[in-house]
């Protein structure tokens, strides 16, 4: 097996995870087993350039087919796409497109994730030092009508392959378009995966319906990057570009890098655990019947909305205001006011990202 495979294919390893079963969207559920929430991208091509010589272009016509029609010009036999994590194979080729959804994703860490690589010559090589490559290096993918809940996103990139961290990236989401790298940045020296985001828009988020998109990644001699995001909205295209300027940012021209396309989605959201657990009457009446609350678990977003009602009684619900989410999507910080000061139990139900996730009997009012 080839150098770049072995390595790949240890890394796969490390980060795999179990396959989790879908649930239908917007259903109200308790804690549970991890599931990721629902996207689908159906890639119609993609191709990668490199000082004038088309290296890589696939527009996916053939059903059934994971494979480069050609590489560098020359036949692919002996050069196929290399799966890293998650599910991909021929089945996902149909109707001219590779069409990608959360099935098969792995949950390698904080959310799910599938990337596979293309390989860079026709013997198959999957990694290259940055000079061979870098100098009008254009990496580009077209989307087709993608369609997302909450926070999943569909990037390509380059991965360094010593430190397996994605250094230079452009993404689309339902959220923002990016161009981002990890590592490297000297406000968090002792934090290398640390995504850094270059020229992010948000307006992405506004627009009604996206009919296609087109990312593309450049990355010049000396190793400095920047990314384009297209969408057409309704018939009318948008376009997003964006740079990274800071040197420390650029890639080393001496490093190795691999070239992925990569799709992440967050879990389902999930509710583990409510502080304080309980208060006293006396301290909030005191308090004028607020408290500050948190809330923790996982894909919690800033589109949260909270409610706290009455556990399996009628009953006034506690307003909330002055939400934050707190670390990585991991908690929800707000004010909560009872209108009601009495000995009472109270269940909490979060809706974000589409989805509502409840916690019985989650506070006390003693």
């Amino acid at each position: 097996m080839r150098k770049g495979a072995v390595v790949l294919l240890a890394l796969a390893a490390a980060l795999g995870g179990a396959r989790a079963p879908a649930a239908p969207a917007g259903e109200e559920r308790p804690a549970g087993a991890l599931e990721p929430q629902e996207f689908q991208f159906s890639i119609d091509e993609i191709s990668l350039e490199s000082k004038g010589r088309v290296i890589v272009r696939d527009t996916f016509d053939r059903d059934g087919v994971f494979h480069p029609p050609a590489v560098d010009g020359k036949s692919a036999e002996r050069a196929p796409y290399f799966v890293n994590m998650g599910l991909v194979d021929g089945s996902r080729v149909k109707g001219g497109s590779l069409v990608m959804d959360q099935v098969g994703m792995v949950n390698p860490f904080e959310n799910f994730a599938c990337d596979f690589s293309i390989p860079v010559d026709a013997d198959g090589r999957l990694w290259f030092v940055g000079k061979e490559l870098f100098g009008d290096l254009v990496f580009r993918a077209k989307v087709k009508s993608p369609r997302f809940q909450g926070a999943p996103k569909f990037k390509i990139g380059l991965v360094d392959m010593k430190s397996f961290f994605t250094v230079a990236a452009v993404s689309l989401g339902r959220e923002e378009v990016s161009l981002q790298r990890q590592g490297k940045n000297p406000k968090f020296p002792g934090l290398p995966f640390i995504e850094t985001l270059f020229g992010k828009n948000e307006e992405v988020a506004r627009l009604k319906r996206i009919d296609e998109a087109e990312l593309t990644l450049r990355i010049g001699a000396k190793g400095e990057f920047s990314g384009s995001v297209v969408v057409v909205d309704s018939g009318t295209p948008h376009r997003y570009d964006m740079e990274a300027t800071p040197e420390w940012a650029h890639l080393d021209p001496e490093g190795h890098y691999a070239i992925h396309l990569f799709w992440e989605s967050f879990a389902k959201p999930q509710l583990f655990a409510v502080h304080p657990h309980y208060v006293r009457s006396a301290d909030l009446r005191d308090a004028g019947g607020a408290v500050d609350l948190r809330l923790f678990g996982m894909s919690l977003l800033d589109d949260a909305v909270v409610e706290i009602v009455p556990s399996g009684r009628a009953g006034a619900r506690a307003a909330t205001s002055d939400l934050k989410v707190l670390g990585f999507n991991s908690g929800l910080q707000m004010k909560a006011v009872f209108p009601k000061i009495e000995p009472a139990e109270y269940d909490i139900r979060v809706t974000t990202g589409g989805q509502t996730v409840r916690k019985l009997h989650a506070l006390r009012v003693d």
